[in-house]
């Protein structure tokens, strides 16, 4: 007889490679308009982790961007290079052209 194998605690989170739309409430206004309209490459993940005030968070990934301002190149590590929280990314997908067109439609709020 046959079976299906049950899938438990599947979680759908991005991976290394995939690119991201990050949303941030950055007080630099430049900084977040150039992060939330910006579509990102994940370098690192890290897992969830408790930080120095015991507060439990749910993970981190480190985003690549191509060519950030240069006027807000000191708000990133490498020029072009941040961390940021599993929680704060809005879509992830495997190809650019994915994000492109999510963002084209927030663009023009289609």
């Amino acid at each position: 007889m046959k079976y299906i194998k049950k899938f438990e605690n599947h979680i759908d989170i991005p991976k290394i490679g995939d690119y991201v739309l990050i949303h941030t409430n950055s007080n630099i206004r430049s900084v977040s308009n150039f992060v939330n309209n910006t579509i990102g490459k994940i370098i690192d993940i890290s897992s969830k982790y408790t930080d120095m005030f015991n507060r439990e968070n749910p993970g981190v990934v480190r985003v690549e961007y191509d060519d950030p301002p240069r006027d807000i190149q000191s708000w990133f590590s490498d020029k072009n290079k941040r961390t940021f929280t599993l929680e704060q990314i809005v879509e992830y997908g495997k190809t650019k052209e994915e994000l492109e067109e999510k963002l084209a439609v927030k663009k023009y709020n289609l």
